[in-house]
């Protein structure tokens, strides 16, 4: 096996950053690197300024991972929410509704209730309800069905699926 080259190197380190995050950890490591090769050659005994600039930058960091990670979770991992899957799974429920809410219209409050229930407790057991991405589908077309059936008695759930 041929030994590995510098290009060979750093294309597998630029392959390995998929996410924003990984491209986030990468930038940092490095302008860390640099400060700290700035350091090493130019810093006075005593002066510190490098070495605070290197722990700065850190938690810079981390505080603005901690705060993307709380306001938009999925923008770590390069996902994004989709406007077109939410209309998509808004206008799929309004078809849906219409044609469930047929067979119920001659049915009194509780029974549509229970019945309205009973869907959204179906559509959340549903094996494509295990990703991010698909539980926000979910929710938004349980969400608008719901919403649509206008009952008296809402299920719990209606409030219960979260994006």
């Amino acid at each position: 096996m041929p030994p590995k080259t510098t290009s060979d190197s750093r294309s597998n380190l630029i392959n390995t950053v998929q996410t924003p995050l990984g491209f986030f950890v990468l930038v940092v490591i490095v302008v860390e690197a640099g400060l700290m090769a700035l350091a090493g050659n130019f810093a006075q005994p005593g002066d510190n300024s490098y070495l605070y600039s290197i722990v700065g930058l850190l938690v810079l960091l981390i505080l603005v991972v901690a705060v993307i990670a709380f306001f938009k979770p999925e923008a770590l991992s390069g996902q994004r929410k989709s406007a077109v899957e939410e209309d998509f799974a808004e206008a799929l429920a309004k078809d849906v509704f219409e044609a469930f809410d047929g067979y119920l219209s001659n049915e009194d409050e509780m029974s549509r209730a229970e019945a309205y229930e009973y869907f959204a407790e179906l559509c959340r057991a549903s094996r494509y309800y295990e990703t991010q991405s698909t539980k926000c589908f979910a929710a938004t077309f349980v969400n608008t069905v719901i919403k649509r059936a206008d009952i008296k008695h809402k299920p719990k759930v209606a409030g219960a699926i979260g994006h």
